[in-house]
């Protein structure tokens, strides 16, 4: 485990090596360095089909673009259950973006690229564009995505995050939700070998302590939002949070996500986000240490030192995705749909569980991830058998018993 800056400047340099080796020009360097974060960022091979260079004059701003296609699933009804990710990567080698101007002025180029406001395009950018183009008229809201990557070797400060966020504003106010933005760095990826920061979040949710070591209570979901929320804008990568479990995140394709997210917003019912509650089996924090307060609204506020989601991955991500579409979107109007679904997912809540867990036990924290995932999915089927044997006990009884049963 890596666990303070001096183990960090010992990786960054290892990582970096790589990137300097054979006196390459600054452009291969550029492309090693974008090419070399952002598959191991979002786990895929570097000589993937879908990754295409663009870096030099006339690239609209795109350093690197690369294509994630979903799984071709449909659900019951034969929708489209996943969604394809354009990423557009903008990236800045051996040093950070320079100023909030910077962020601003980049990130325009991208999005006049995208809005065909750059006519002068090399010829792989204006590809790219192009495709862009047919991808954002077959877009699904909410499923089919284009996210803007910042890719630097240092992390944005405070002042970059901001303008990050009104970059995304910017975006979606072009494009609609389809518009993303996310920010990596060289730190992103040693943060997720291990415990790198001792990271403490504050946590509204109601608990009760059932064992030495061990809360079990509810957290409502607008709580559980502003957390992750906090937690990205800490980070930089909210997905880290899911780094100890061992099936992680499996993204929107899977059905049970689906039904998740039709569930919170209130698709094939209005009032069904306030049951999510009871539709779901919760998640797991482990933390190295939980200490309980009262925030200003006397509520209960836990600080969570060094927190990590072990079961409830798919529970998590789809709360997130949820809300953060509905939520994160700016405008100063009024939606009176929005407005009836807030007063639904207000009532909303999660099962939560939170474990301490110290460094002096990390056995007990593999135990805990491998048996809270090591339940079988419940299918369709399974209701039908079990309704199929209560049909069967009841004739049986019927049959032993005499039993009355009175209409009206």
């Amino acid at each position: 485990m890596m666990e303070n800056k001096n183990d960090y400047k010992q990786f960054e340099k290892e990582w970096i090596a790589e990137i300097e080796e054979g006196n390459p020009s600054p452009t291969e360097k550029g492309n090693r360095f974008s090419c070399k974060l952002i598959t191991q960022w979002l786990n895929i091979d570097k000589d993937d089909d879908n990754i295409i260079y663009c870096d030099g004059t006339a690239d609209g701003g795109i350093d690197l673009a690369y294509l994630e296609m979903a799984d071709d699933q449909t659900d019951d009804k034969e929708e489209i259950v996943s969604g394809d990710t354009w990423y557009l990567v903008q990236s800045k080698y051996g040093s950070a973006f320079k100023g909030v101007h910077s962020i601003i002025e980049e990130s325009q180029k991208i999005i006049d690229t995208l809005d065909g406001k750059r006519p002068k395009l090399n010829s792989l950018a204006q590809g790219i564009k192009e495709k862009l183009d047919t991808f954002r008229s077959k877009a699904t809201p909410g499923k089919d995505r284009i996210v803007l990557v910042f890719a630097a070797s240092e992390p944005l400060n405070d002042d970059h995050k901001r303008a990050v966020q009104d970059v995304q504003a910017m975006g979606q106010n072009r494009f609609g939700q389809v518009f993303n933005v996310e920010t990596v760095s060289v730190k992103t990826i040693f943060e997720r070998l291990g415990d790198a920061v001792d990271n403490k979040l504050k946590l509204t949710t109601t608990l009760h302590q059932t064992g030495e070591d061990l809360w079990v209570g509810t957290t409502r979901l607008l709580d559980l939002y502003y957390f992750l929320r906090s937690y990205k804008e800490k980070t930089g990568d909210m997905d880290q949070i899911f780094q100890k479990n061992v099936r992680q995140f499996l993204g929107n394709r899977k059905k049970v996500n689906q039904t998740m997210q039709k569930t919170l917003k209130g698709d094939e019912d209005k009032s069904s986000p306030r049951y999510f509650g009871l539709y779901n089996n919760g998640i797991t924090f482990v933390v190295k240490n939980a200490v309980k307060n009262r925030n200003k609204n006397k509520e209960y506020e836990w600080e969570l030192h060094d927190p990590y989601i072990v079961n409830g991955c798919q529970t998590t991500r789809s709360i997130w995705d949820v809300l953060d579409r509905q939520l994160n979107t700016g405008g100063s109007g009024e939606s009176p749909s929005l407005n009836a679904w807030m007063e639904e997912i207000k009532k909303a809540v999660v099962v939560t569980k939170i474990a301490k867990v110290g460094p002096e036990n990390p056995s007990l924290l593999n135990s805990i991830t491998r048996y809270t995932n090591s339940q079988n999915a419940v299918s369709g089927k399974d209701f039908i058998s079990l309704e199929d044997n209560f049909k069967k006990w009841a004739k049986e009884m019927g049959e032993q018993q005499t039993l009355y049963h009175k209409s009206g």
